[in-house]
Formats: C-alpha cells, sequence, structure tokens
C-alpha cells in the first residue's frame, strides 16, 4: 500500500469514526428520552394506581355501610314480623 492510499485510508477511518460518534451521541439522547418518558409513565402509573386504591377504599366502606343498614332494618322488620305474629297468635288465643 503506497503512502497517499494509507493517508487516504486514515482520512476515511477518521470520518467513519466521527460519524459513529455523531450516531452514538444521537443514540444517547433517544435514549434519554426514552428513560424520561418510562420515569414519567411509572409516576403517572403510580398516581393511577393510588387514586384508584383511594376510590376502591371508599366504595368498599360505602357498601359496607350500606350492608349494615340493610342488615338493622332487616332485624327491625324480623321484630315487627314477630311481633304482629304474637299480636295475632295472643287475639286467637282470646277469641
Amino acid at each position: 500500500m503506497d503512502a497517499h492510499a494509507f493517508e487516504r485510508l486514515l482520512s476515511e477511518l477518521a470520518a467513519t469514526r466521527r460519524h459513529f460518534d455523531v450516531v452514538a451521541e444521537g443514540l444517547r439522547g433517544d435514549l434519554r428520552l426514552v428513560a424520561e418518558g418510562v420515569s414519567a409513565t411509572r409516576e403517572e402509573l403510580g398516581s393511577l394506581a393510588s387514586g384508584t386504591l383511594a376510590e376502591f377504599t371508599e366504595v368498599r366502606s360505602l357498601v359496607r355501610l350500606g350492608h349494615q343498614e340493610l342488615g338493622r332494618r332487616f332485624e327491625a322488620l324480623e321484630e315487627s314480623v314477630l311481633e304482629l305474629e304474637r299480636r295475632v297468635g295472643h287475639r286467637e288465643e282470646a277469641s
């Protein structure tokens, strides 16, 4: 290989290295953007999960209260029915 060809080869290698460095820097920038997006998505999902858990807890509490109220009303109705049955029974016995 003559000196001119060797110089041209070195020049092409340097150009290739510069091009590779530019491409690599671009990829680093892209990776930073992806990492920022992943981080933002993680934060948003955490916020959504917290909000969903809070809403679920509130709904469960409301259902529990409703169930307790229905239980009390059912017991009151049972007592009323028993009282009515006693009254009817006493009247039948008196007749």
